[in-house]
């Protein structure tokens, strides 16, 4: 039986304390399951991604690759950082050839490659996301790239969803690519199958679009992204999670029970979470007519930055 090896996202200062719950929680997991058939490694960017394949003494070694980080659909964050690029750095992996072309022939064939964040591999209509990146199209880019089979998954993702081996379990909800195509689409999220009570959280303003990846710091200096136009409110549902390894899509001000606080949007636009002055991490799903407002509102953004 051949190893694992699994790269967990890191925050860029390389202080395990800047860690998120999500990926503090996952590497303190990865760490006890270590081995001499599962290796792990920290990474921060493609780059770090790229010193750590490339110093394999025998990558036909590897059964399993993992790769952690957070995600949306057909992006994977590896530092937790809202900047996608800076200089030769790159700290998301997505469909860009740049960047993704630079790990090109560090994959055996006879490996597998997951890449592990909320909904990474998601191939839902574009219509619910602020950008056209899409799960299936980034697995057969590097598919075809290895020539190995590379999976993603469609839900969100979670401590709770690896095993004692450190290895992520929830293989019913893997949509796997191969060199020549699709080979299975992933279970969708059983959050996204049933709606329950609901309640409106009024928006005082928008901070930033991190979604927008290259196109944020343009956004920032030419407009005051503050003054970006959202609904007047967002209606959501509440419900119980581990920490997600979900990648910041679009960070807002709200009002929730009489205080502001800065909440983030996930998932697709699918899901909002923020902090209590209390400490208490709230997650919620956001209503899809909610969804549609606050996507339409950053593509228009993206629309406004390139002018």
């Amino acid at each position: 039986m051949g190893k694992t090896l699994t790269m967990v996202g890191q925050a860029r200062s390389k202080n395990p304390a800047d860690d998120d719950l999500a990926i503090s929680s996952i590497a303190a997991l990865i760490v006890q399951a270590a081995g001499p058939n599962h290796e792990w490694a920290r990474v921060s960017s493609v780059n770090h991604v790229w010193k750590t394949l490339r110093n394999l003494t025998d990558k036909s070694a590897y059964d399993l690759i993992q790769l952690v980080g957070h995600g949306t659909r057909g992006m994977l964050f590896l530092s937790g950082t809202t900047e996608y690029q800076t200089g030769h750095n790159a700290y998301v992996l997505d469909s860009n050839p740049l960047i993704y072309g630079l790990l090109s022939e560090l994959v055996d064939p006879r490996t597998k490659v997951w890449l592990l964040g909320c909904l990474v591999g998601d191939g839902a209509a574009a219509a619910q996301y602020a950008t056209v990146a899409d799960g299936p199209t980034l697995l057969f880019d590097l598919a075809r790239m290895w020539g190995c089979e590379v999976s993603a998954p469609t839900l969100l993702v979670s401590d709770e969803h690896f095993g004692p081996d450190g290895v992520f379990k929830e293989t019913n909800h893997l949509t796997t690519v191969g060199p020549s195509g699709i080979i299975k689409m992933g279970a969708p999220d059983p959050l996204k199958l049933g709606w329950t009570s609901s309640q409106s959280l009024p928006v005082v303003k928008a901070i930033q679009a991190p979604v927008l990846g290259a196109l944020t710091s343009q956004a920032a200096a030419r407009l005051k992204l503050a003054d970006l136009k959202t609904t007047a409110s967002i209606t959501v549902s509440p419900f119980e999670s581990r920490p997600l390894l979900a990648a910041t899509e679009l960070e807002l001000q709200l009002t929730f029970e009489g205080e502001e606080v800065t909440a983030q949007v996930l998932a697709g636009f699918s899901v909002l979470r923020f902090q209590t002055r209390a400490g208490a991490l709230r997650y919620f799903r956001i209503h899809p007519e909610s969804q549609t407002a606050l996507v339409r509102s950053v593509r228009s953004l993206a629309l406004q930055a390139l002018r």
